[in-house]
């Protein structure tokens, strides 16, 4: 599909993942959001839990891999998407499932039959206890990045690769995706960035290696 070898494209995403980290990460401060949405997404590294090796059970970057996304309700950025904490107004929104008859299908979720708010810290809005707009960027997600596809061979087998894909795929969607909703990509409405970045703008993150000199040619011993 690109005409690069396959080990050239995974080099290229665990180098330009931990470079797209850390941009966002020293950029992404003094941000207008006042509305923030959290939620989880699940994926698995490796093998499915139930499948770990036995000498990888329990090991960290086997098995589940749960990644928390935040979104702003306002500008779409989506500043974080590992962990949340601080003083902030909480709450959490449970969702209640009516019971299947036949037990759970394998392809068919459980039907929704209603929600409760909990409020957690501070004095959250009650009227702004939500997961619309985080549950439509995690569709995003699964869409987007092949290796939250279900039912596929495609997930991660590192940790390190599953960290730095996800690392990509928020830098492209921060940066250099118009959402549909503000009509710019959300860092452009959040004021992080003057322009729509390109694929080239964010690989050029990417530190130039000087090319290392060739040592003088040693004539090999008959």
């Amino acid at each position: 599909m690109t005409g690069a070898s396959k080990g050239a494209v995974t080099k290229l995403i665990a180098d330009l993942g931990p470079v797209c980290a850390a941009y966002m990460d020293e950029h992404f401060h003094d941000l207008p959001c006042t509305t923030l949405e959290v939620d989880e997404i699940w994926a698995f590294c490796y093998a499915k839990a139930k499948n770990v090796p036995e000498e990888h059970r329990g090991e960290f970057g086997y098995g589940d891999v749960w990644t928390f996304t935040a979104i702003d309700a306002d500008t779409k950025l989506i500043p974080t998407y590992i962990a949340f904490q601080g003083e902030v107004d909480f709450a959490m929104l449970q969702k209640i499932y009516a019971g299947t008859p036949g037990g759970e299908q394998r392809y068919s979720p459980a039907e929704c039959i209603g929600c409760r708010k909990e409020s957690i810290s501070g004095d959250p809005d009650p009227r702004r206890v939500s997961t619309s707009y985080v549950e439509r960027a995690n569709l995003s997600i699964r869409m987007g990045l092949r290796r939250y596809t279900r039912l596929t061979n495609a997930h991660s087998k590192k940790l390190e690769n599953h960290c730095a894909a996800l690392a990509i795929f928020f830098m492209h969607y921060n940066f250099a995706r118009v959402h549909s909703t503000v009509r710019c990509s959300p860092a452009m409405a959040a004021g992080v960035t003057s322009h729509l970045w390109s694929v080239e703008e964010i690989v050029s993150l990417l530190p130039v290696e000087v090319p290392k000199k060739r040592g003088p040619y040693k004539k090999r011993a008959a």
